[in-house]
């Protein structure tokens, strides 16, 4: 059994991969060259990452707190219909974003 560290990094990395289909449906739609809209800088297409402007961790905490479900007692291996849940809301409430991979590590 993970510690509660690891626990919640598991968690957090899972749901990030139900999301992944929307992440790179947006990347695909917005993959020409652009403007970092934080530090003004060009960027070409290897040099972005989609990011999210609201913290990805705030909205699964919004999710979690939206829905009462407490992190500790989500099933590691079976939670479909939270799966199917989060999907949803991570559509309805993420807004995403192309920035430049020196950004994304500064934030």
């Amino acid at each position: 059994m993970p510690d509660e560290s690891s626990r919640n990094l598991i968690i957090n990395h899972k749901f990030r991969s139900y999301v992944r289909p929307q992440i790179d449906k947006y990347r695909l739609k917005h993959n020409d060259p652009k403007t970092c809209p934080l530090c003004q800088k060009q960027y070409s297409e290897d040099e972005y990452v989609v990011d999210h402007k609201i913290l990805f961790h705030s909205i699964l905490d919004s999710f979690l707190k939206d829905n009462s479900i407490n992190i500790r007692d989500i099933n590691l291996n079976d939670h479909e219909e939270i799966k199917q849940d989060w999907i949803g809301y991570h559509s309805r409430h993420a807004k995403l974003r192309l920035i430049c991979h020196s950004c994304n590590e500064h934030r």
